[in-house]
Order: structure tokens, then sequence, then C-alpha cells
């Protein structure tokens, strides 16, 4: 009995052993198909492309685009209704700040920021007795001195008409803004004994084209942008960045590219007189003290 008892107990462990060996890999054999069925659902799964990533950024951007010219929209709706009514004039004028804080190279410098309206370029005008002599935007960015003083928003230079710069003092007014707000003036009554910061000489060819220089005597170190005018109509611009050797004893061989080559449209050359005024494009004055007259033909 104790013999046949022992031979069915290990048939019985055999049996499973066999069967547990049988589950197991039958186990791992779902296993791998499982996993290999993982593999290739990774496989199938869409890659997000560059492409992708592209087009979606530059829908946001458009949102972006979108919202702020609507944004900037109401401003100009508010602001046309603010210019005539009393009360939202006053509160358009209490968010803009600034101050006019010095005289720089023949300039007028101060900075102006507006808190309601943070996205706009501000006009800053220039007032003498009542009547706007000048005006200009506040474009730039802020100076270290001007961060200093804790100011925000942007900087601006303005040059008056020639004029302004015969060595007398006067009290002006500045103002900034479709509103007009009163800009603080803590230079005080203003007087230029330097002169008129542009210069310039030019000739014509018998082309049309006008060669000659300009320059900022207040930042000599910066070329300004000259333009053609033919009455009221700009006609031609340019840079003036070329090296102009009749300057080097003035200003030095290292500062003296303030040379221009300036080329007028082909429909003036029909060989008849025309008087060309040069201006300096920033600030929208002549460079030169009258017209430069032009006759060319082209064919």
């Amino acid at each position: 009995m104790t013999g046949r008892t022992s031979k069915n107990s290990k048939k019985t462990e055999v049996g499973k052993s066999a069967s547990a060996s049988a589950k197991a890999k039958k186990k791992g054999a779902n296993g791998a198909k499982v996993s290999k069925y993982n593999e290739k659902s990774k496989m199938l799964e869409p890659k997000i492309s560059d492409v992708q990533r592209i087009e979606a950024l530059e829908a946001v951007v458009d949102e972006l685009q979108s919202n702020f010219f609507s944004l900037k929209k109401s401003l100009v709706e508010l602001l046309e209704i603010g210019i005539e009514n009393p009360e939202i004039k006053q509160i358009l004028s209490s968010s803009i700040d600034g101050e006019v804080t010095g005289i720089e190279g023949g300039k007028i410098v101060g900075w102006v920021a507006n808190k309601v309206d943070q996205l706009s370029l501000i006009p800053v005008s220039v007032y003498y007795g009542g009547n706007k002599i000048a005006s200009t935007l506040a474009n730039k960015s802020l100076t270290e001195e001007m961060i200093k003083k804790s100011s925000s928003g942007k900087s601006f230079s303005i040059i008056l008409p020639k004029q302004f710069y015969d060595g007398r003092t006067r009290s002006l007014q500045f103002k900034a803004g479709e509103v007009e707000a009163d800009l603080k003036n803590i230079v005080g009554p203003i007087s230029f004994d330097d002169g008129f910061p542009l210069e310039g000489s030019a000739s014509v060819d018998n082309n049309g084209v006008i060669k000659g220089w300009a320059i900022d005597l207040g930042e000599p170190k910066t070329p300004i942008i000259v333009s053609a005018h033919y009455g009221e109509r700009e006609v031609a611009r340019t840079l003036a960045d070329l090296n102009e050797k009749t300057l080097a004893s003035r200003f030095g061989k290292t500062n003296c590219h303030h040379g221009f080559s300036l080329e007028l449209p082909s429909n003036l050359g029909d060989g008849k007189k025309r008087n060309i005024r040069l201006v300096a494009s920033s600030w929208g004055y002549d460079i030169l003290e009258s017209p430069i007259e032009c006759k060319f033909s082209r064919r």
C-alpha cells in the first residue's frame, strides 16, 4: 500500500508540474503576443511632425495678432470718443505720463508712456506761442539714465525748425498722444547755441543722379536717411552711409561715412527743369538751404 501510494503521488506531482509548465508556456506565448501587439500599436500611433508643430505655432500667432488688432481698434475707437468727450479725454490724458529731460546734440529728449495703450507709438508735439512747431514719435529705447530714474515707455528726441537755433531762450510746451496730454518739462526754458544739427551738400549730374553727403551733427556716428522730394511727393530715398573723403578733415577718417548717391526716377527724366528738395527723412527738415535744380533726359 505504501509503495503504490508513493508511486501515485509522484505521478500526481509530475502531472501538476507538466500542467504548470504548459500554462507557463501558454502564458509566455500570450505575453509575447501581447507584447508584439503593443509594439505594433506603438508603431501605428501617429507622430507629430515638425510641420504640424509649425502650423500649430502659426495658428497661435495668428490668433494673437487678431486679438492685438481687435484691442487696438477698440482703443482707437475709445480715443476718438474721448477726444470729443471732456470726461473721457481727462481719463485718457491722465493715463499718459512723461517728461522732457534734457538737450542732447541739438535735440530735445525725454520719455513718454501710456498706461492704457502700451502697444501704440505715442506722438509728441512741441508748441511755441500756441502754435505747433515740431512733432515726432516716441519710438526709441530708454537710455540707462532714464531707466535708473524709473522712467517707462519709450524715449523721444525732437529737432526744432532751423530758426529756433539762434541762441535765444524760449518757453516751450510739450504734449503727448492724440489727446495732447501735457508733459512735464524739467529742463525749463530752452535755447540752442551750437546751431542746427543737420548739415549737408549735394550736386546732380546729367543722368539724374544726386551725389553728396548729409550728417546729423548730434549723432555723427549714426547715418541718416536722405529722401528726394518733388513738390509734396517723395520720389526716392537712400541711406547716407558711403565713405565721403571730404569729411575726413572735419570728423576723422574713421567717421566720414555720410555720403550718398541717389538716383531720381526715370519718369522725371524728360528734359524739364525741376526743383528737388533733399530731406532728412527721420525729421522732415531740408538738409540744404534751397532745392537742387535738376534737368536730365533718359530714353
